[in-house]
């Protein structure tokens, strides 16, 4: 429940929910509702200043943003990069674009961890043994595949749910084995997000333009011909 609740704030854009159990209490004679929960939810598109909202009729309090919505979504990003290319592969069987989570194994193999979501809706599994011995399974082959199996079943026939991208989140190509910058007319690297205000710097040019230019190598950054 902690885990889950941890990735929910990387899920809802940065706010703290708590977990709640009973949704509404009705008299079994006319089904007279007695008492039904109102609990915090998050609400991004709100005023930092708005203490309420409206969701279908009924108002609720909205909850704390503990987590700058830049870095949720990049966090967010460097979570999806796990399903496409890391431990987490075997999720791209549900056929989704919003799904984003976490492989974890703990030490000697005692447990095994997966902790996945979109926007709408966090999962977590582990798999262990009440006697902490060891399972001898990591988390992509314990725990991934029961929870695939949930969420192909609770999100099938939902739309992909991916929050939208703040306006101090930019994208700028970098250079993967110096993380610094690029300018126009460096040629490689690769494209990353980053907070408008955490920009890296730009790599130097090893030699100046002109002798670029005068070489035949423009964007190489050196003074070999690239004919």
């Amino acid at each position: 429940m902690e885990m889950t609740n941890a990735y929910a704030v990387i899920a809802n854009g940065g706010f703290q929910v708590s977990p709640w159990f009973i949704e509404r209490v009705t008299r079994d004679d006319d089904n007279e509702v007695i008492d039904e929960a109102t609990p915090q939810v998050a609400c991004p598109s709100c005023a930092e200043d708005q203490e309420t909202v409206e969701i279908d009729g009924r108002e609720y309090p909205i909850a704390k943003r503990v987590a700058d919505p830049a870095a949720v979504y990049i966090l967010r990003d460097m979570l999806r990069d796990v399903i496409t290319s890391g431990t987490g592969r075997g999720a791209l069987s549900l056929n989704r674009e919003d799904i984003v989570g976490k492989t974890g194994t703990t030490n000697s193999q005692r447990d095994a961890w997966f902790a996945g979501f979109n926007s709408n809706l966090v999962t977590t599994v582990w798999v262990g043994k009440d006697s902490n011995e060891t399972i001898s399974e990591y988390g992509a082959q314990a725990a991934l595949p029961i929870w695939v199996e949930f969420m192909g079943d609770a999100l099938e026939g939902t739309p992909n749910a991916v929050p939208e991208r703040p306006a101090t989140v930019v994208t700028a190509r970098v250079d993967p084995d110096t993380g610094q910058r690029l300018a126009d007319g460096q040629s490689g690297g690769i494209t990353e997000l980053f907070h408008q205000d955490h920009l890296p710097d730009y790599q130097q040019r090893r030699i100046s333009r002109e002798l670029e230019e005068a070489s035949g190598s423009q964007g190489s950054g050196t003074a070999e011909s690239i004919f």
